[in-house]
């Protein structure tokens, strides 16, 4: 006959409902499912390896076991502290909120205010529950967050095992294993973000202002110019013509031409005799390309986005693009379809995202373009959000969970838009030169491929839902450094795997 536990007073009938101190040694991770998996499989693993009994979602992994079961049980019995990972796209998942629910009730029945650890991966509204919870920086770095948890958890004594728990070092070494993939001797055609410039103009001219002409005068005179150029002291370099430059009124612009060089030697020399190094060529012809760039996306009515840095993204509007989504097939058999507008919800309101990038030209290892891409969002399709922190919030969780392969193809997709299904795109420098790039961007031979679990991939090509894998960050970040003075020859092009029908 089982034994029953008589309500003699308060503190024995607490000891008879919950489970001894001893039997609380676990960490729990509550987290978003998939979007946060990286994350808490790194921590798990690192915890667990510094003695902890650890569990989380992404144990599931293993199957053939009731893990849903066994995962609520280490909660709701096991658990010592619950670690939430906070992100904003994570306190919203129903999952996460009926684990911080259960958690809040575990808090209440034992009696801890300090049950639930925040983990703070991005800024994030916190769910009521948790709003005085203090949490732990990972902002600054995974590395001092763990240092900074590890020590908390330490402030608060909590079992930590004399010996290694094996049963959770297995369990987070399955849970690594499972996305291990394998290096095997196939080649794989890659696709990087660079596009190779193959057509220079012929000449590039120094033209300075008349004597007499102020400097406020000069500035807006060359602020008004409808061709590239960079201005220095009284004049400016171009590769258009004089009679490219008048201003609104249909005037000539007051100015002598000083300079007339051959473009490629000037490129590949400077001009010594103009006080002109290597370097500060390459600074101009940088500088004309960018501007010729820009000027092609504003005659493709692109819309741009002045980012904090003073870079400038280009964006697709609705509507710019019938049904928003383009076709694309190269020479090199290389197709599919991608959208480039979407919707998705930010709490109660439907916003779209846009598809949008920056271009950044370098001279070095050979002249190319280098292409990020971007993501905006707007409510009506048309206008930007303003809120620069909302903006910011967006950016950083919607993509967060788009595979390489996406952004690679969104990418193939508004370049066969920018081009026209040609395999080339025609800057404009001047009314009668200009400068040409080659499309789809340059691609590679790996003499080795990474295997890839078949039941991972879409069986179709995505279209507007898909996930992410691997680490995009830095193809997508916008504050990349601008370059004005060098550009190191140790640069390497951000690389996707090729798609082939």
């Amino acid at each position: 006959m089982p034994k029953t536990c008589l309500p003699i007073d308060k503190e024995k009938e607490d000891t008879c409902h919950v489970p001894a101190p001893a039997q609380r040694q676990a960490l729990f991770i509550s987290h978003a499912n998939p979007e946060d998996n990286e994350f808490t499989i790194w921590l798990g693993s690192h915890l667990s390896g510094a003695g902890y009994e650890v569990w989380a979602d992404v144990l599931r992994v293993r199957g053939g076991e009731d893990w849903a079961r066994k995962l609520e049980q280490a909660l709701r019995e096991r658990a010592c502290k619950v670690l939430l990972v906070g992100t904003p796209s994570g306190v919203e998942k129903q999952g996460v909120r009926n684990e911080i629910q259960i958690a809040s009730e575990v808090a209440q029945r034992i009696d801890d205010k300090e049950f639930i650890i925040p983990l703070r991966l991005q800024h994030y509204d916190s769910p009521f529950q948790i709003a005085q919870a203090h949490y732990i920086d990972f902002l600054n770095g995974w590395g001092q967050g763990l240092a900074d948890l590890l020590e908390t958890l330490e402030g608060y004594e909590l079992p930590r095992l004399q010996s290694f728990h094996a049963e959770s070092i297995e369990n987070w070494r399955a849970a690594q294993l499972v996305k291990t993939h394998v290096v095997q001797p196939k080649p794989e055609k890659l696709v990087s973000n660079w596009l190779r410039i193959i057509e220079w103009p012929n000449s590039i001219k120094y033209f300075e202002f008349r004597v007499g002409i102020s400097e406020e005068r000069v500035k807006a005179i060359v602020h008004s110019c409808k061709w590239p150029v960079y201005p220095i002291a009284r004049g400016f370099w171009t590769c258009a013509e004089k009679n490219d430059f008048h201003t609104d009124q249909g005037e000539s612009f007051p100015i002598l031409l000083q300079r007339e060089l051959d473009f490629s030697h000037f490129l590949e020399t400077g001009r010594r005799a103009c006080s002109v190094n290597l370097q500060e060529a390459r600074n101009i012809v940088s500088h004309l390309t960018r501007c010729a760039l820009e000027n092609k996306f504003r005659d493709c009515n692109l819309s741009s986005y002045d980012y904090a840095n003073g870079i400038l993204g280009w964006w697709v509007q609705s509507k710019l693009i019938p049904g928003d989504k383009i076709s694309f097939k190269w020479k090199e058999r290389t197709s599919g379809r991608r959208q480039l507008v979407g919707e998705t919800t930010s709490g109660q309101t439907r916003i779209k995202w846009h598809f949008g990038i920056s271009g950044k030209p370098w001279m070095s290892p050979e002249p190319h373009i280098r292409i990020l891409p971007r993501i905006l969002f707007t409510e009506d399709g048309f206008h930007a959000i303003e809120d620069a922190k909302r903006m910011h919030r967006l950016r950083r969780s919607v993509p967060k969970s788009w595979r390489n392969e996406r952004w690679r193809d969104m990418l193939l997709a508004f370049l066969f838009w920018l081009s026209n299904g040609e395999d080339h795109v025609s800057l404009k420098a001047g009314s009668s030169s200009g400068i040409k790039i080659e499309v789809p961007p340059i691609t590679m031979i790996s003499p080795v491929s990474v295997s890839h679990d078949k039941s991972e991939e879409p069986e179709e090509i995505e279209v507007d839902d898909p996930v992410f894998e691997g680490n995009f960050d830095e193809f997508i970040e916008e504050d990349y450094e601008e370059d004005n003075e060098s550009q190191p020859d140790e640069e390497k092009p951000s690389i996707q795997r090729q798609k082939e029908d």
